[in-house]
């Protein structure tokens, strides 16, 4: 009785660790969303060549894209032969400065913007205007020499008892 106990304990056992559990992996939304996918499908609305305290980078806008109203891509060096470019935290924060920077812009310009000619700035307004504009940070990618953030631009009503520089708004998440 004493062998059959623990031989049954034993094939339990041995089940037991036979036994897997799969968790189904949730497939990310924004996987087809790559520089590769963008290049043959897309036209940049906007575009700006930049360079902040001489990291080299690109701001692109794209409107309805790969299933995206507006999508913003962030592109800056990051290896120049096999040297990095600057560290990774700088080229971080580059990226955090110009989607700030973009989100402000677009904050203080008349939207629609007015088409103009090449070579011109968009139409900019030192005043706020009725729309709050963030940005979603939604993938990441390193390749070819380039780290590029993309993101879905939208915007809110601007809270009238709220404007300028002074006023809270969380942007970047």
């Amino acid at each position: 009785m004493k062998n059959l106990t623990i031989a049954f304990l034993a094939s339990f056992f041995i089940a037991s660790c036979a036994t897997s559990v799969t968790k189904k992996q949730k497939s990310d939304p924004y996987e087809h969303i790559t520089v590769e996918s963008l290049k043959g499908q897309c036209e940049a609305e906007e575009s700006w060549q930049v360079s902040p305290f001489g990291l080299p980078g690109f701001v692109f806008m794209f409107k309805d894209c790969l299933k995206i109203n507006k999508l913003v891509v962030i592109s800056v060096q990051a290896k120049n032969g096999n040297e990095d470019v600057y560290t990774k935290e700088i080229r971080k924060e580059s990226v955090k400065l110009l989607a700030l920077h973009y989100t402000y812009f677009m904050d203080h310009r008349d939207y629609p913007p007015e088409k103009t000619p090449a070579g011109q700035s968009p139409t900019y307004s030192d005043n706020s205007g009725d729309l709050k504009w963030s940005l979603k940070k939604i993938k990441e990618e390193s390749g070819n020499n380039w780290e590029t953030h993309f993101y879905i631009l939208s915007f809110a009503k601007a809270n009238s008892e709220c404007s300028g520089p002074t006023c809270a708004r969380e942007t970047l998440k």
